[in-house]
């Protein structure tokens, strides 16, 4: 399913970056857990507000790296 959402998400198919293969990968499904844990229902949603507000990534990131 992962692989779906980030195909979709950033357009993996169309664009040459398929080519970049397991880092890109690696950092986009990172990302995308991340997203995960985000209110909202959909993947572009929860981009759009971290875009809007880039404090909230941080404060995102902060939260599960007080988890590890």
């Amino acid at each position: 399913a992962l692989f779906r959402v980030r195909d979709v998400t950033y357009d993996e198919d169309r664009l040459h970056g398929r080519k970049i293969g397991l880092g890109l990968s690696s950092i986009r499904n990172a990302a995308i857990t991340l997203l995960r844990q985000y209110p909202y229902p959909y993947i572009p949603d929860a981009q759009r507000a971290i875009s809007a507000q880039p404090a909230l990534a941080f404060a995102l990131l902060d939260s599960q790296i007080l988890k590890l």
